[in-house]
């Protein structure tokens, strides 16, 4: 039968078709032959009009009864196993019915084992073989049948009869495909090796044989991209680029394959634009895109493929340029792919999640509630979609953990992040060891046991995050694009564990980590502006415990980059924006300059205005923080307008705040230093009680182990000292020395803020001592200057102060024993004037520390133990300092710094500190 009578015979409806084949005189008394007959032309409709499942089921059910009514031996008997395994192919392509590979897969068995081992016919059968276990290896991710697959196209490549080079340059490219396949699996690089080889081998013939060899380019191609996503040889991209240019430039205008040859430089392109970060690169790719769907007609059912391409690109595009109108495309394009696509379709559930890829992107732009739970509802699908051992189903679960953390990050919903840990749980469980992302894996799962460590303060979590994500890092190939993301990740967790612990080789190592991974993030990685602002927090709290004045530089360098690189409408910049104040802040607190703190209210003022009406809850600390920016000022202005606004809009901060929130400790302790400051200029005895009452709340808040303890606790006893001096009531004064005691108890051995807390412990032994009489006190308060003062560590101003206060308690009661105090307090002198930045601010340090009183105090003591050398040293140092200072404003800071490590000026009020930490990032 000619194909004109089986196109018309095979568009009649079955009842008809099967009427006719038996009218058909030369198949009376052979009932297989009409089974046959029927197959082949309901076969041959269902593979010209796509979705008539009807037709194929006909045809499967002819052709196995052709089978069944064909003896064993029988000539035909291969033929038929044939037929129906080309059917059963045609239905899974549609249906995604795993039993029909499986029955393919035994058919082709059955004709390879009916074949006799010399039939020409064998190597075509063994092919066949092979395609099924290769459909089947695609549904189950069971490498056993890319190896048999391999092994069945190795074998019809031998077999196969001399002189078929168009056949043999078929074989070829099935076995390329499987090598590349079983490649993308199990990262052997032999096979991506031998599979390119394979695919040139089959261009080679046909370039030979003047044969246009476009057709085996495909394979070639993406064997090419696969390789230099491996190697990061560009030269394989170059490779690619060259080739599909070169094809499409000799491909006559109205060829179909154009569509093809475009999407595939696309792809390309696409992939060197990320490398190269080259907005060229990604602009050709979107126009290469564009073309292919403008090739493709309107009803084909590859549209949909390439709606989905394009959209990738121009989500590539948006990351690079920061345009929504790139992202908002992206998910339209992937829509329309979606609507065009069956749902029974294999690719619906892959069209699906990339759509809520894009829409978690879109929630993370635009803090958009609905973009996310759509998100999260479409990745759901997909998954429950996917059939079971399908090979993106790990992927798929990995991503829809990211979209739950990230729906967390803006929820707090406990049940967001139980899921997102679930999710990334399943996702490792599925990966199999060796494979080329489960680093992605580990650090994904990492940052969720990082969220809940966040949460609930087990330390478990953390540990075992840290673990995950070192692994991540140690198996991330370097100049990976995702390395910037395992690096960063696993800075952030050991910065997590810093917070809880207080160990500086953590906060170390978590800058170290952070400094490398923003180095090498490209400018528009999504997630670079979160990887500064993290880097930016660790700065500032190593210079809490160091107060190195470069750590607090560089802070607010890094916060400013973080704030430029977010988006404008991004719902995190009203929490850049507060760091960024945040770290102003602190820099006056050492430098006293007013332009810092106003810097730190223009920022904290414009977090503020950036927070979208009606959502001021999420969003507590940038009002929390503004107050304390106030409080600074007030410090300097001595405005009572300042003090007010700082109370207020602290106030409003823990209005905003849920009762059990983890920033809640912070922002009592903050409105306990405002009213504990306008208690000391006003004296109402309800601030200085309410003051109290809340620093009691905060610690009493706080989880076990938290590293911040020591400042909330000092801070409690700083605020009954106060009270002491006003009420002399003995009690207030044993509370402040216990309290002091234990926070210094709780404080690392390396840490800036020690010699304040002895200083201030040994004021408050001083204070007590002055109401008592208890010699005992006057010797606790000598020895608690004497620690402060001889640190290693610290503010030198505030170690001077405490030297200042050991000499002149000592020369009370031992004045042979004041001379080391005194000695003390002169060297420190010229540290405190040394590491100024201007000489009005050093001479004005000089003034203010009382210079030259305190040389004649020295002098005094030494002349009254008959030291007059001693004396006439300090008298001259004390004059000298002045214009020595002046005349060397040329040496340089480290020359200063030599001199005593660690000595950065930097007078830190530690009642303070809690204002200063930064309040969170994002």
């Amino acid at each position: 039968m000619d194909d004109d009578n089986l196109a018309i015979l095979s568009h009649l409806p079955i009842p008809l078709i099967k009427k006719i084949v038996s009218c058909i005189v030369v198949l009376k008394g052979n009932p297989a032959a009409q089974k046959d007959l029927i197959g082949g032309l309901c076969h041959h409709r269902f593979s010209r009009t796509i979705g008539e499942v009807a037709y194929i089921n006909e045809a499967i059910t002819a052709r196995q009864a052709a089978i069944q009514l064909t003896p064993p031996g029988h000539p035909y008997l291969p033929i038929r196993l044939v037929n129906l395994t080309r059917s059963l192919h045609g239905r899974f392509e549609y249906t995604g019915d795993l039993k029909d590979v499986d029955t393919a897969i035994l058919s082709m068995r059955k004709a390879v084992e009916a074949t006799d081992p010399g039939d020409p016919s064998m190597a075509f059968r063994l092919s066949m073989l092979g395609n099924s276990l290769h459909l089947r290896f695609e549904r189950k991710n069971n490498v056993s049948d890319l190896d048999n697959s391999i092994s069945a196209y190795q074998q019809a490549l031998r077999l196969l009869p001399p002189g078929d080079t168009q056949l043999q340059a078929v074989f070829l490219n099935d076995l390329g495909n499987s090598l590349y396949r079983r490649f993308q699996t199990t990262s052997r690089q032999d096979d991506i090796k031998d599979a390119i080889s394979s695919y040139r081998r089959a261009v080679a013939i046909h370039t030979q044989l003047n044969i246009e060899a476009s057709t085996f380019l495909n394979g070639l191609v993406s064997a090419l991209h696969a390789r230099f996503e491996c190697s990061g040889d560009i030269s394989d991209l170059k490779e690619c680029i060259a080739t599909l240019q070169r094809v499409i430039s000799t491909t006559p205008s109205g060829d179909p394959r154009l569509a093809t040859w475009y999407g595939n430089l696309g792809n390309v392109l696409q992939t060197r634009s990320v490398v190269k970060n080259s907005i060229d690169d990604i602009n050709q790719a979107v126009r290469a895109m564009q073309k292919a769907i403008d090739f493709t007609p309107n009803d084909h059912a590859g549209v949909s493929v390439l709606l989905h391409n394009l959209s990738n690109a121009l989500g590539v595009r948006f990351e690079r340029t920061g345009d929504v109108q790139d992202l908002t495309q992206s998910i339209a394009a992937k829509r329309k792919a979606i609507a065009r696509t069956p749902p029974g379709h294999s690719i619906f559930p892959s069209l699906l999640y990339n759509l809520g890829i894009s829409l978690h992107q879109h929630h993370n732009v635009t803090g958009l509630k609905d973009s996310i739970d759509e998100a999260i509802h479409l990745q759901m699908r997909a998954i429950g979609m996917s059939p079971i051992g399908h090979v993106e189903i790990a992927s798929r679960y990995r991503g829809l953990g990211i979209s739950y953390l990230s729906r967390f990050g803006r929820t707090r919903q406990s049940s967001d992040l139980k899921e997102a840990i679930s999710a990334h749980e399943k996702a490792l469980a599925l990966t199999p060891a060796g494979h080329p992302r489960l680093f992605a894996v580990w650090s994904a799962l990492g940052n969720s046991y990082r969220e809940r460590f966040h949460r609930e303060g087990n330390l478990k979590d953390i540990e075992l995050a840290i673990s995950l994500q070192r692994k991540a890092v140690e198996s991330t190939p370097i100049g990976h694009k995702d390395f910037p993301d395992t690096l960063c990740g696993l800075g952030e967790s050991i910065w997590s564990r810093f917070q809880h612990k207080g160990a500086m080789e953590d906060i170390q190592e978590s800058i170290r980590l952070l400094v490398k991974g923003t180095g090498l993030a490209m400018e528009g990685h999504v997630d670079l502006p979160r990887y500064l602002t993290v880097l930016g927090v660790a700065y500032h709290a190593r210079y809490q415990r160091v107060e190195d004045l470069a750590d607090v530089e560089e802070a607010i360098s890094v916060f400013q980059r973080a704030v430029k690189v977010t988006r404008k409408d991004s719902a995190d910049l009203p929490k850049r924006y507060d760091n960024l104040g945040i770290a102003f802040q602190n820099r006056f607190r050492r430098s006293r300059e007013i332009s810092d703190v106003e810097e730190a209210i223009a920022a904290q003022k414009k977090a503020i205005d950036l927070i979208p009406t009606g959502e001021e809850s999420q969003l507590p600390n940038p009002f929390s923080n503004l107050g304390n920016s106030y409080h600074s000022r007030y410090e300097v202005s001595h405005t009572l307008e300042d003090l007010e606004r700082s109370i207020a809009f602290k106030e409003k901060a823990i209005s905003l705040t849920p009762d059990g929130h983890r920033s809640m400790p912070k922002l009592l302790n903050n409105l306990g230093n405002s009213l504990l400051l306008r208690f000391e200029d006003a004296g109402n005895f309800d601030d200085i009680d309410k003051a109290i009452s809340l620093k009691e709340r905060a610690r009493g808040r706080l989880p076990p182990g938290h590293a911040d303890t020591v400042f909330y606790v000092f801070n409690l006893g700083s605020a009954w000292q106060v009270r002491f001096q006003r009420t002399d009531n003995i009690a207030d004064i044993d509370k402040a020395i216990a309290t002091i005691q234990e926070a210094i108890t709780l404080c690392p051995e390396v840490h800036a803020s020690l010699p304040y807390l002895n200083h201030k412990l040994g004021q408050a032994f001083n204070s007590r001592f002055k109401h008592t009489e208890d010699e005992g006190d006057l010797k606790q308060a000598i020895a608690s200057h004497r620690l402060a003062a001889i640190s290693p560590y610290g503010s030198p101003l505030t170690r001077f102060h405490a030297a200042e206060a050991w000499a002149i308690l000592s020369h009370s009661i031992d004045p042979a024993k004041s001379l080391e105090a005194f000695d003390t307090a002169i060297l420190l002198l010229s540290l405190v004037a040394g590491l100024e930045q201007t000489v009005q601010r050093r001479h004005n340090q000089l003034v203010k520390t009382g210079v030259s009183d305190f040389s004649l105090l020295a002098a005094a003591a030494s002349l009254s133990l008959g030291k007059s050398d001693k004396a006439l040293e300090w008298l001259e140092r004390g004059r000298c300092l002045v214009w020595n200072q002046i005349n060397s404003l040329r040496s340089p800071l480290d020359d200063l710094r030599k001199h005593d490590e660690g000595s950065q000026e930097g007078a830190t009020r530690v009642k303070g500190v809690g204002d200063g930490r930064v309040a969170g990032y994002g």
